[in-house]
């Protein structure tokens, strides 16, 4: 089982029937190996692949951001940052509950296909939908509106795979909708606080200008001498045993003449890159960056600790609900709005307490490392200063207590009561 989730291998009851006979001379019917593995927690069902990351790697990117995400809710808590939740998702026009009452022995139900697809976008503070009350905007990404709510047609070119909608999305569209609807929403519902972007890892939002430098083998001598005059190189040291400087005017010559390889301008370049770490940044990494704002990045796979993604499947409920036959695909589009527009203050703090319960469990398990010491996520942002002067090579916390011994008492409320001490509870198909 252990090499299924590590390695992607396939197991059924069969293939552990035949390990035990081979291995141990147990003979049992595979009706006994499912009612052991029952016994032990294993169910039979879908299998969430996660690519090639290794569960150690994904555990060294979860806790790195437990440590940004504290940092943030730290602020936040001072009042002198928000923190914005944003993602984007898609809904069909003819989207549809798969579940209903039907009279026995017949399930026919009138459908239709899934119908034109529609992209949405949106980001949410613990306040509730990023948005100016009565704001509203078109699906022209030039012009400014103060709403971060997007809800627009799919355009697919051609040669792209309509499957995946995703292909839909790209970085001229993100950075627009940054620059005209998040950066002034944000700016008019919170002056003079920093924001905190949490996003995932998506290609579209790490477009890049001409300002990037790739250190690609594809480039030619020509190319990567041109790159580095144009960087301010004057010279650079060969990677031979002779270990020869070139001055820049030689970067161009052959070998022969005094100039360097192909492999000796590559290092040169990477060199650079590693000696100006902030060279290569994103268009959304240099517009955040000039307005004081920072970009938390959630881990790969991990939708869990993105509170965005419970929104959507609120928002996705409220559409399929209200399906009929032949739904048009404005119909559909104008009851995704109305889906947003029934989002509650309570429900938005219910979703991010329930992504924090989530970032508490993990934090109980042996792939927390350190920060398992710190008990609870608002433990981690009590040991914060701790954990940064510790560092993440630190096998133990700097003076911070054991679990047993440590007194974790919550910083002041990261998540404030629903006014008139109302709250919600997270339906049960979430």
């Amino acid at each position: 089982m252990h090499s299924q989730k590590t390695e992607g291998t396939y197991v059924t009851s069969t293939v552990i029937r035949a390990e035990l006979q081979q291995r141990l001379s147990i003979g049992i019917h595979r009706s006994t190996v499912r009612r052991w593995l029952r016994e032990l927690g294993y169910r039979w069902r879908h299998k969430r692949y996660v690519g090639g990351m290794k569960p150690q790697a994904r555990a060294v990117r979860i806790r790195q951001f437990i440590m940004e995400y504290a940092a943030a809710l730290k602020e936040e808590a001072a009042g002198t940052a928000k923190i914005v939740y944003f993602d984007e998702s898609y809904i069909h026009a003819h989207q549809a509950s798969k579940y209903g009452w039907v009279p026995a022995g017949d399930s026919d139900v009138i459908g239709d296909d899934k119908g034109k697809r529609i992209i949405i976008l949106h980001a949410m503070t613990e306040d509730g939908l990023l948005a100016v009350p009565d704001a509203v905007a078109s699906n022209w990404l030039s012009e400014t509106a103060l709403t971060a709510e997007l809800v627009f047609d799919e355009v697919l070119e051609d040669g792209q795979d309509d499957a995946d909608y995703h292909n839909t999305m790209n970085g001229a569209k993100i950075i627009a909708w940054l620059r005209n609807r998040l950066f002034p929403t944000f700016e008019r519902l919170y002056p003079g606080k920093k924001m905190y972007l949490v996003l995932d890892n998506a290609s579209y939002h790490a477009p890049r200008d001409e300002t990037w430098v790739s250190a690609s083998k594809a480039q030619n001598k020509h190319e990567l001498a041109h790159l580095l005059l144009d960087l301010g190189v004057s010279q650079l040291t060969t990677t031979d045993a002779q270990a020869r400087t070139v001055p820049a005017h030689l970067f161009e010559a052959k070998r022969s003449e005094g100039g360097p390889s192909k492999g000796d301008l590559l290092a040169a370049v990477r060199k650079f890159l590693e000696e100006h770490p902030d060279h290569n940044r994103t268009v959304m990494e240099q517009l955040m960056s000039d307005k004081g704002y920072s970009l938390v990045y959630t881990p790969p796979f991990c939708p869990e600790v993105q509170p965005i993604e419970l929104l959507w499947a609120e928002v996705k409920r409220y559409v399929a609900d209200r399906c009929y036959h032949k739904r048009s695909p404005e119909e559909a589009r104008a009851q995704t709005e109305e889906g947003f527009a029934q989002v509650t203050y309570p429900f938005i703090l219910n979703i991010i307490k329930h992504c924090h319960d989530w970032i508490d469990g993990f934090l109980a398990t042996e792939e927390a490392g350190d920060l398992r010491q710190c008990g609870t996520l608002a433990g981690v942002i009590k040991w914060l200063p701790l954990l940064k002067a510790a560092g993440d090579s630190r096998p133990t916390l700097a003076g911070a207590p054991t679990t047993q011994s440590m007194d974790i008492s919550p910083p002041p409320p990261i998540l404030a009561s629903a006014p008139g001490g109302s709250s919600c509870t997270l339906r049960k198909r979430h």
